[in-house]
């Protein structure tokens, strides 16, 4: 589905559902996803380790300049696009990126593994509110793992059907 919309597509021949996310791919599907608009990116990279000449290097500084994200370290200011996402940002950035708020999101746990004290417990609840995204488990989320492709075209479908966003061409 994801890549016959467009957003997500494969790596020669195969989809690779069960690799890993990383960073640099979580700016690009999530903004295509939520059919934010990717703006030409600055002349001077915001993190240092986001080299303007990046496939990524727009998606990148688009998810900074729209506030999706401040990077994965403060000083020095870097986004880490080879690391894995995990589940845990995801959560926190699948929520900024589609425009959803989390002050309404249930204040009860959902899960015994992201307690309320949890910087992203928040952006948590707030997807499982919304049926977004589920657990590993009926009890636990797993907020550290990293998430699946496959995962992520989930994420991605279920928020667009749920804002009736249109589908997207395919990439040509």
């Amino acid at each position: 589905m994801m890549s016959l919309n467009g957003i997500m597509v494969g790596e020669r021949d195969s989809f690779h559902p069960d690799g890993i996310l990383s960073r640099a791919q979580a700016a690009k599907v999530l903004l295509v996803g939520a059919d934010r608009r990717i703006p030409p990116p600055p002349a001077s990279p915001t993190f240092e380790d986001v080299s303007s000449d990046a496939w990524y290097y727009a998606s990148v500084e688009a998810f900074a300049a729209l506030g999706i994200t401040g990077g994965c370290s403060v000083s020095p200011r870097r986004y880490c696009p080879d690391a894995p996402v995990e589940r845990q940002h995801m959560a926190a950035f699948a929520t900024r990126a589609f425009g959803f708020e989390v002050d309404d999101a249930s204040a009860e746990p959902h899960f015994s593994d992201v307690r309320s004290t949890n910087a992203f417990f928040p952006y948590v609840q707030k997807m499982r509110d919304l049926s977004a995204m589920v657990g590993c488990s009926s009890t636990e989320f797993c907020p550290a793992q990293p998430i699946t492709r496959a995962d992520t075209a989930l994420v991605v479908d279920r928020l667009r059907r749920m804002l009736q966003l249109e589908p997207r061409p395919p990439f040509r």
